[in-house]
């Protein structure tokens, strides 16, 4: 048993996206986990977050759960934290966090889509980025 997995919280990556040229500009990452950042679906709003490969425990996914079809969901006792960063008044921005399986049987979600949005659900750039956490609970089943 390593240290890892005695642990009653373990996370599987952190960090900062920030975005220091304005709004639709290039992404900077600091942290770890997390092997690139990239834009998602859209030039404003829409991040993809690629787990690194050598995350302890997980070969670079969040788990699969073992059942059919074969692409199976993620484990349900992983959670993504994001707090946007920067100054916007209250009820200006709304999150959503999804992950995207692999085509592979067994091995999960590689990838975390983050999107932002405007209080009209326009995708847009939150002014100082956002950060984040990944992380997995054990012992006590599914969070509801």
């Amino acid at each position: 048993m390593s240290i890892a997995d005695s642990a009653p919280l373990q996370i599987l990556a952190e960090g900062f996206v920030t975005i220091p040229g304005g709004p639709g500009t290039g992404l900077v990452f600091e942290g770890h986990g997390i092997e690139s950042v990239a834009r998602g679906t859209t030039a404003q709003g829409s991040f993809d977050l690629v787990l690194d490969r050598g995350l302890i425990g997980n070969a670079g996914a969040v788990e699969a759960v073992p059942q059919l079809p074969l692409i199976t969901p993620p484990d349900p006792n992983v959670r993504t934290i994001v707090t946007l960063l920067g100054i916007a008044p209250p009820g200006t921005f709304t999150i959503a966090v999804s992950y995207f399986a692999s085509f592979l049987p067994g091995v999960g979600a590689r990838i975390v889509s983050v999107v932002t949005t405007d209080i009209s659900l326009v995708p847009t750039d939150p002014a100082g980025g956002f950060s984040f956490i990944v992380l997995r609970g054990f012992g006590g089943g599914p969070v509801p």
